[in-house]
């Protein structure tokens, strides 16, 4: 189900004028070549250029009610990597398009034969991600000759999938490749490796993990200030629904970001009735839970320190009734606190679920469910969600201060990463003058005693450890 986020299923859609709907026939293929056709000149297209294509995804919005079709242009049945065109029709009309469609492409491909297989090519994935230990690959699941799922054991967090396709590797050449998808065990990184398809030679590895790095000084800065967000319980109360699972989370509750910005209250059945139609913790299409621990349809949520991939020996369990109520102290070590950290990681990932679905990012969309309760898209790639995770390489990017999310296409599960923060001690608040206002960071004072009693506050100046020099 993806993209913060990618898209692949093979469809092929007919046009149902009285709704706007298309559904999946084999009959729809004429309506888009005839648009291709009518677009050609405007495209800068020639025939050759959509002499072999298919319908790669497709799916109705709701929200607006548009159908958003997408088709992906192929060499010899093999696709060319991301040359998508968009088509988008609206009460049996086509409105609006873009063509991604490779111009001239039959003179641009490079390859025609397959030398090196898939299970090859997952293992000259590893060399290249420098894995000590090259482990040959098990077949999990063969959807076609040249769309492979590999077992994850010794390789992957995650399945490894294998897919050809025509790589660019260079202004004007689309070569023939496996494309390996790899979660690196220990090093919390995705990759999309690509290797030669008649060589055998690495031609790209890509990160498929999206980094989110506040820098590692001793000083920070937030963007804004504190007092702009500070939003009582009532507020964040009133964001619930009205569906009756009974669970209840105590956590900093939206539209809190995080312990600056309010309070930490107590939530009721926060899931959305329509993107959560049985509550967070429910996999199946009947009402009653099927996990009491920080587990569900959307999210699984622990902690995990060793970035090994593992899962906890205990889970965060909030009993039969589904009350998850968790001391937290803002000065206490994050480990201390495992159990609220985890239920808000948790809370806010089924938040960002429901509230993406009332806009359109709903299962037909790609977004990220075990269950898709029968609504199109596929399943089974709720978010792995992990807290406090640490590192085997101490200064290694994505150690601290940081977060992460990577994001395979849809059917592969979603992994997120929350890392520790060691920006400072304590924070200092500036509240004049304002080109200066906000909160800051801070750290241990080389001299004098230590702060031992609660926060204080008064006029500071600038001070320079130097004279300026008057003639620079």
């Amino acid at each position: 189900m993806k993209q913060l986020v990618q898209l692949s299923l093979s469809l092929c859609l007919t046009l149902v004028i009285s709704t706007g709907l298309m559904a999946q026939t084999n009959d729809q293929m004429p309506l888009i070549e005839s648009t291709l056709q009518l677009k050609a000149e405007e495209w800068n297209l020639s025939s050759l250029d959509f002499s072999d294509i298919t319908i790669t995804d497709n799916y109705y919005s709701k929200s607006t009610k548009v159908t958003h079709v997408y088709v992906g242009q192929r060499y010899n049945g093999i696709l060319i990597e991301n040359a998508i065109s968009n088509f988008n029709f609206k009460d049996g009309k086509f409105i609006s398009g873009n063509s991604g469609f490779v111009k001239d492409i039959h003179q641009k491909v490079s390859g025609l034969q397959v030398n090196i297989d898939a299970s090859k090519a997952v293992e000259k994935a590893q060399k290249a991600l420098d894995y000590e230990q090259i482990t040959s690959p098990s077949l999990s699941e063969r959807k076609s000759d040249t769309d492979l799922v590999f077992n994850k054991e010794g390789i992957s967090f995650l399945p490894v999938p294998a897919k050809l396709v025509y790589h660019k590797t260079g202004s004007e050449i689309y070569t023939l490749s496996w494309k390996i998808g790899i979660y690196e065990l220990n090093k919390d990184q995705a990759w999309d490796v690509y290797v030669d398809a008649g060589t055998g030679q690495l031609l790209e590895k890509k990160s498929a993990t999206l980094h989110c790095s506040f820098g590692h000084g001793t000083f920070g800065r937030y963007g804004h200030s504190c007092s702009d967000h500070n939003h009582s319980a009532e507020q964040a109360l009133s964001i619930e629904s009205v569906n009756t699972d009974g669970a209840q989370y105590t956590v900093f509750a939206l539209p809190a970001e995080s312990p600056n910005h309010g309070p930490r209250v107590t939530v009721t059945s926060p899931a959305d009735p329509v993107a959560s139609p049985h509550g967070w913790h429910d996999t199946d299409n009947s009402p009653g839970a099927e996990y009491t621990i920080t587990r569900g349809n959307n999210v699984y949520a622990y902690v995990d320190p060793e970035a090994d991939g593992d899962f906890p020996s205990e889970d965060i369990d909030g009993g039969s009734e589904l009350i998850f109520d968790f001391e937290y102290f803002l000065n206490d070590e994050p480990m201390e606190q495992v159990p609220s950290t985890v239920t808000n990681l948790f809370y806010m990932n089924n938040m960002m679920h429901d509230i993406t679905y009332a806009f359109g990012f709903d299962e037909a969309a790609g977004n990220f469910q075990q269950n898709n309760y029968g609504n199109g898209g596929n399943g089974g790639d709720f978010v792995y969600a992990r807290s406090q995770v640490g590192s085997n390489d101490p200064i290694g990017l994505g150690t601290i201060n940081n977060a992460n999310f990577s994001t395979p296409s849809d059917g592969g599960n979603g992994v997120m990463n929350m890392y520790l923060w060691n920006s400072g001690t304590g924070n200092l608040e500036i509240t004049a003058p304002s080109a200066i206002a906000g909160f800051y960071s801070t750290g241990n004072a080389e001299f004098g005693p230590a702060i031992t009693s609660d926060p204080i506050s008064g006029e500071i100046v600038v001070a320079l450890d130097e004279v300026p020099d008057p003639y620079t």
